[in-house]
């Protein structure tokens, strides 16, 4: 390939792209068939939700309840080593208005919760071959299974935060009023993730090592763990260069600073949210054919 060749490439992919956000009626219609089926197989979709929070752990002693487990013992290490640790040893503490484990906790829950999610969608339709291989099967349950079971597995964990936030740091402050918004958006914004990583996966089965590699490192690359101040100058693009910060700073806003000090941040979750669902529903759409034969 010339170097000609490689600029044409590099000027088209993005310019697809973009036609792509911008096509507005075909987003639209998307987002309407996910919620059409959605509506309409909606005991299907609680069955298909039960089944995977009782499969994983099916036969152990605790059973469903190590779904729960996993992620508060996850969260508690994360604040013991951080929050309570390097916390008490760490300064800057004065650009703080609550206490540093609240804000670890303000941004670190959200953040798993996605990141559970995207791991759950990269086998989404790759361990449920013998469904998707039935043509009569509404395979966009699956992903929206995966996602929903991603959020219920972190409920007790968010039932903490939130907790925590009212009662032991900022109390009830008028921005607890956004949080089902919030709560929507980010459901959006999995969602959609889901139907791209589980559409995808089922061709590049590699996807879901680079998704265990991101979260690694991730949680190091958001504003969570320390407020982007902090940050080296010539590092703070990282954050900002990084989507998820954004929802990481709209969940700040309503469970730790109470008020919106990133009003910016809650438009971009809201245009990625929808943006997300839109691409995703599409995407998973158009490969749909060819998931029987590369299963």
């Amino acid at each position: 390939m010339t170097s000609a060749q490689i600029a044409t490439l590099l000027i088209a992919i993005p310019t697809r792209i973009l036609e792509s956000l911008l096509a507005l009626r075909a987003n639209a219609a998307a987002i309407v068939r996910i919620w059409t089926i959605a509506l309409e197989k909606r005991q299907l979709l609680w069955e298909l939700i039960n089944r995977q929070l009782r499969a994983a752990y099916a036969g152990r002693g605790m059973g469903i309840l190590w779904q729960y487990f996993h992620p508060l013992f996850v969260v508690l290490v994360y604040l013991l080593i951080f929050g309570f640790v390097i916390g008490g040893r760490i300064g800057g503490m004065e650009d703080l208005p609550g206490s540093y484990p609240s804000y670890i906790l303000a941004g670190l829950v959200p953040w798993l919760i996605t990141q559970n999610a995207m791991m759950q969608a990269t086998g989404a339709l790759t361990s449920n071959s013998n469904l998707v291989k039935q043509v009569i099967f509404p395979i966009e349950l699956l992903p929206l299974a995966s996602t929903a079971v991603s959020l219920l597995t972190y409920a007790p964990a968010f039932a903490i935060v939130l907790f925590h936030s009212v009662f032991l740091s900022t109390g009830f402050t008028p921005t607890l009023l956004a949080l089902p918004l919030l709560l929507a958006l980010h459901f959006g914004l999995a969602l959609g993730l889901s139907f791209m990583l589980s559409s995808v996966t089922v061709f590049v089965r590699d996807v879901r090592e680079l998704i265990s590699l991101f979260s690694v490192v991730a949680v190091y690359l958001l504003p969570i763990i320390y407020l982007p101040a902090w940050m080296p100058k010539v590092l703070k693009p990282i954050i900002y260069l990084n989507p998820f910060s954004y929802l990481i700073w709209a969940y700040q806003d309503v469970l730790f600073f109470g008020e919106f000090r990133h009003p910016f941040a809650w438009a971009v979750l809201f245009l990625m949210a929808l943006t997300a669902i839109a691409l995703g529903a599409r995407i998973f759409a158009k490969l749909k054919p060819y998931y029987g034969n590369a299963l």
